[in-house]
């Protein structure tokens, strides 16, 4: 609990997060843009009326390795489940979404649906507490390029590599507030 809540995994965090101006430069689109219709419509056909999102990209460019990460949250009320896209080409995020108190089901769907539309290769999950399950039933439902994680001695060394990626600026993330806010939650606290 004290490593995911107040970030105790993190070294030299200050250096981290000093980066942020240098990392969050990606423009999200407008949400109501035209190229985003087909968002809207799988929030409409998975009714998730929760759902919001932020894109920098509205499709796949051809030549391009995109990947997908989700990260499922247990509280109805509290924390939002989140989605990300990453062109892994050119390091930028591409698409960022989230919610809360949806179905479960529509949480996967949705999940399958954003990986399809983008081509990603791959989908990757946690499989932590309530992540196993889902983790485990997408796998055995779409086993290609689906990827479930179990973090617990690894989750220090995945963070370490993220800290290289925010250090350099070598990873481009979209400028929405909440996702912003996210990372200034984790630079405010000092171990």
């Amino acid at each position: 609990i004290r490593q995911t809540m107040f970030a105790e995994f993190l070294s030299d965090a200050g250096s981290v997060f000093t980066n942020l101006d240098r990392v969050f430069v990606l423009r999200p689109l407008a949400a109501d843009s035209d190229s985003l219709a087909w968002i809207r419509d799988l929030r409409s056909r998975f009714s998730m009326p929760s759902m919001q999102w932020w894109a920098a990209d509205a499709g796949p460019i051809g030549g391009r390795i995109y990947g997908a990460s989700i990260d499922w949250a247990r509280s109805p009320k509290g924390d939002w489940s989140a989605l990300s896209v990453f062109d892994f080409t050119t390091g930028r995020q591409v698409l960022l979404m989230r919610w809360r108190g949806e179905d479960f089901t529509a949480q996967m769907e949705m999940g399958l649906a954003v990986a399809k539309h983008y081509g990603a290769s791959q989908l990757h999950s946690d499989a932590n507490g309530m992540g196993a399950p889902m983790s485990d039933f997408m796998r055995r439902r779409h086993a290609v390029g689906f990827v479930g994680h179990k973090f617990g001695r690894n989750k220090p060394d995945y963070v370490r590599r993220g800290q290289i990626l925010f250090v350099d600026a070598g990873v481009a993330l979209i400028d929405c507030p909440e996702q912003r806010d996210e990372f200034k939650d984790f630079s405010a606290f000092e171990p």
